[in-house]
Formats: structure tokens, C-alpha cells, sequence
């Protein structure tokens, strides 16, 4: 997700924010792979491994709130292509 978390940041993004926007998106791209694992351990280990399914969805809902909510529809008209220049 982080790839594409940076192609919607540059497009989108003035060029003297870039770099504190990109940092917001790095972080938790660099935090998840450390904090994830314990916390699963310790959902699966005192609670149930359904926990996490269960975890999973209220934060995929606020994830797509929030995308709908910050990220702009911009659309770039199409390159012309070879065969309309012919």
C-alpha cells in the first residue's frame, strides 16, 4: 500500500508539502511491521484469533471514510496516442 499511498501523495500534494506528506505516509508503512506482529500475538494469546477479523473491519470502514473524505477525484485528460496524431 505504501507505492500507491506515494503515487496518490505526489499527484496530489503542492510541491513545498511534499515532504511532510510523504513522511505521513512512510511512517505507519515502517511502524506496522513492528507493532503488528506483538499485537497479534498478545489478541491471539488473550482473546481469539477472530478478534483480529473482527478488528479488521471497523478500521478498514474509517480507512475508506477518511480516503473519501481527504483525497480529491483528479483526473489528467489522457495522453494523445500515436494513432489520433496519424
Amino acid at each position: 500500500m505504501v507505492p500507491v499511498g506515494r503515487l496518490v501523495v505526489l499527484r496530489v500534494t503542492e510541491k513545498k508539502d511534499l515532504m511532510r506528506s510523504i513522511a505521513y505516509i512512510t511512517w505507519p508503512g515502517l511502524a506496522a511491521p513492528v507493532i503488528g506482529p506483538p499485537a497479534g500475538g498478545f489478541i491471539t494469546t488473550y482473546l481469539s484469533w477472530r478478534w483480529i477479523f473482527f478488528l479488521n473491519v471497523p478500521l478498514g470502514i474509517i480507512g475508506i471514510v477518511l480516503a473519501l473524505l481527504w483525497i480529491r477525484n483528479q483526473r489528467k485528460e489522457p495522453a494523445a496516442s500515436i494513432g489520433s496524431a496519424l
